[in-house]
């Protein structure tokens, strides 16, 4: 069975409610509509998913990988926004895996927020590279609109030694801030 949601919020309201369905195939075919949804607005619903205790792992991957494309390409929505979902995913995620694409999506987010969010993962052995290369990506894109964040994530990149190309990387922000 194919689900095929019609555009618009109405479409995206039923999509949800389609979740609710006591059919298995039902609830499977709306999760993947609504992780395939093309725009930010699809966030909410997917993190209702995504923190539901009681959705299957492949249900919940679905929404928390969704989330984190949508927070990457929504570019037009407000920062706030996209880091609000990008940190609820991340609480919701369940595996590595997903924590990891999270912190890539947290690096398009141009926030200085979003660089303390990733501050701590920078420590942690399982989420070290993917934690320096979205720190060094974000504190790149702050470098333009906020000198001190970049400043601030380039020299915590630099102290956790994580490797030669990134320290290289956050010591041309600190040389060029």
């Amino acid at each position: 069975m194919r689900y095929s949601p019609c555009s618009g919020q109405g479409g995206l309201d039923r999509g949800f409610h389609c979740r609710r369905s006591s059919t298995e195939q039902v609830k499977d075919a709306a999760t993947r509509a609504l992780a395939n949804w093309p725009d930010f607005s699809a966030t909410t619903p997917l993190l209702v998913i995504a923190l539901d205790m009681h959705v299957t792992l492949v249900h919940n991957v679905l929404a928390v990988q969704a989330v984190a494309r949508l927070v990457k390409s929504s570019d037009q929505e407000p920062a706030a926004n996209r880091l609000k979902a990008a940190l609820a995913a991340m609480k919701a995620a369940k595996r590595d895996e997903d924590k990891k694409l999270l912190l890539s999506a947290l690096a398009s987010v141009p926030d200085k927020a979003a660089g303390e969010a990733i501050k701590p993962y920078l420590s942690d052995p399982k989420y070290q590279q993917e934690a320096g290369l979205a720190a060094v990506t974000l504190a790149e894109s702050l470098r333009r609109t906020d000198r001190p964040a970049a400043r601030d994530l380039a020299q915590a990149i630099k102290n956790a030694s994580l490797s030669e190309e990134l320290t290289r990387r956050a010591d041309a922000i600190l040389r060029r801030n």
